[in-house]
């Protein structure tokens, strides 16, 4: 490909004492990078968020799948993938599809990323699953978050897909610290 520039923008609380900036490369083949730059801008005002909405962004993959992080081992055959064949409602669903097993079990998925907007709040996470043939492992849903009072805190487990299942629907909930 040609030149392309990314950018990234992140809240970082007061109470972090370490921010890491990376460039890097999972995976085979080359990347280069150039003319990298770091800088402090204002912070945006934080949003209202009202109870009851759904606070993520694209959250049936109809769009171009911008909205979501994808995380994923560098495996032989390892994908997610937009679907617009299976899908529970709408025009679209995320797929993920392991590949060759790696030298350890390892995790793929998608994510969002919120901030402090969300301190203090009770979450609710939910989406309907369905898996194929999914051995060794399981499909779940999760919540995290990190407070410098409590470290990391996650939702319970809550259900966890495995074999083949028709579509089900799974929620998990957490309490957001405060800090």
């Amino acid at each position: 490909t040609d030149w392309v520039r990314r950018q990234v923008r992140v809240f970082v609380p007061r109470s972090t004492n370490m921010v890491y900036v990376r460039c890097g490369l999972a995976g085979t083949g080359q990347v280069i990078f150039d003319d990298a730059s770091l800088t402090a801008q204002p912070a945006r005002p934080t949003p209202a968020v009202a109870p009851g909405t759904n606070l993520l962004a694209d959250p049936g993959y109809e769009g171009d799948g911008n909205a979501w992080e994808y995380s994923m081992p560098p495996y032989r055959g390892q994908r997610i993938d937009r679907d617009t064949v299976v899908f529970h409602s709408g025009k679209a669903s995320i797929r993920y599809s392991s590949g060759e097993d790696g030298p350890f079990r390892a995790r793929a998925g998608t994510c969002q990323v919120f901030g402090h907007e969300l301190a203090g709040r009770h979450l609710r996470l939910s989406a309907w699953a369905k898996t194929d043939s999914l051995q060794r492992g399981g499909a779940y849903i999760r919540l995290y978050t990190t407070s410098p009072s409590r470290g990391m805190v996650q939702s319970s487990p809550g259900e966890s897909l495995g074999l083949t299942r028709d579509w089900t629907r799974l929620s998990v909930e957490l309490d957001v610290p405060p800090d």
